[in-house]
């Protein structure tokens, strides 16, 4: 009986099976390079990362991942640090050439943004990315304001007593709001008819210095002087009267330079009348005061410190004060009058 030799397998010999490791290596190599290379390229926004993030919404001609390697650079003394629960986020959104670039930073907790165009920017991620580092150093520079308390600082010093510190307080307090009260200074002149039956024109000058309170209100002190004559067939009836009065006024709020005010007065007031030494008929001179009520309104202009106004004012002066004329129409300084002034004055510190 022949017996015959066996050889082994050759896909059990240990050459044979490293053959087949070889080539199922290189072919699935070849697999992975071919997939990689046949993946398309996709402007996606960065992932995010512990301490920076760039976003973008409608803005194809912007890479993000390169914004980013470029922030990183710039801000890599923080960026590289900074290990808090939220990065250092940037949200960016197109529209057509503008890009709204909007930095939020956890560590001041502050939102800035900025809006720009890009329509002759070349390099436009750089340009963003450069804008985007700025906004952060706008934030942090706030950091420059916080002082941390000197541990070797000396204690501070007892309170000072309550009226001491209540007073020094209003001092303060005057010191830094502007005074509610100014003074203005007003010249007034005009005519003024008298006798409405038998009208006698006289002209009146007078002084009015007023202290303001605040937008609206003021109170006026005024010394005026008429002088005015009557004719009569037989003569004139001259007299003078002098005027003291006090009152207040009210004005509107500001149409620009120009207010509208309103005011009234009151005093007494001195006539002296006196005829015509020449006419033929002689009659006797009379003086007395007189009591005078007046209100007055109109539009005023201010220039500055300097106003100009017209004011319309009508009055009455009592008791009717008659003088005689023989022969003649008796001449009525009392009862009512009207008028109409240009005032101008001087006032602190304008309207």
């Amino acid at each position: 009986m022949i017996r015959r030799r066996r050889h082994p397998h050759p896909s059990r010999s240990p050459f044979a099976v490293a053959r087949v490791l070889a080539v199922a290596l290189a072919l699935a190599a070849s697999s992975v390079a071919s997939g990689a290379r046949a993946e398309p390229t996709v402007n996606a926004p960065s992932p995010p990362t512990d301490a920076l993030t760039v976003s973008t919404e409608g803005c194809d001609d912007l890479r993000a991942p390169e914004i980013e390697r470029i922030l990183r650079i710039e801000l890599a003394q923080v960026a590289d640090q900074w290990t808090g629960a939220e990065p250092l986020r940037v949200e960016l959104s197109c529209e057509a050439a503008r890009v709204r670039v909007l930095a939020i930073d956890p560590l001041t907790d502050k939102r800035l943004s900025r809006e720009v165009s890009l329509r002759r920017t070349r390099d436009r991620d750089r340009t963003v990315a450069l804008l985007v580092s700025q906004l952060f150093l706008t934030s942090w520079s706030e950091l420059l304001l916080r002082r941390p308390p000197d541990p070797a600082a000396p204690p501070p010093p007892p309170p000072p007593p309550a009226a001491v510190a209540r007073a020094a307080e209003g001092l303060a307090r005057e010191a830094i709001t502007p005074s509610s009260r100014r003074w203005l200074v007003a010249a007034v002149a005009g005519p003024r008819v008298r006798d409405v039956s038998s009208p006698t024109l006289s002209g009146r000058v007078a002084l009015r210095p007023a202290l303001l309170f605040g937008e609206r209100w003021s109170l006026s002190l005024e010394l005026g002087y008429e002088r005015g004559a009557a004719k009569r067939a037989s003569g004139s009836v001259a007299y003078g009267a002098a005027a003291a009065m006090i009152g207040g006024g009210l004005r509107t709020a500001p149409w620009g330079p120009l207010v509208f005010e309103v005011g009234a007065r009151a005093g007494a007031t001195y006539f002296d009348v006196r005829g015509d030494a020449n006419a033929p008929v002689v009659g006797t001179s009379t003086s007395g005061v007189l009591a005078e009520l007046a209100l007055g309104a109109g539009p005023t202009l201010h220039l500055g410190m300097a106003t100009i106004g017209l004011e319309l004012g009508v009055g009455l002066t009592a008791p009717r004060a008659t003088a005689h004329v023989a022969r003649d129409t008796d001449v009525a300084l009392g009862g009512p009058w009207a008028g109409l002034s240009l005032v101008v004055g001087v006032a602190e510190g304008g309207p």
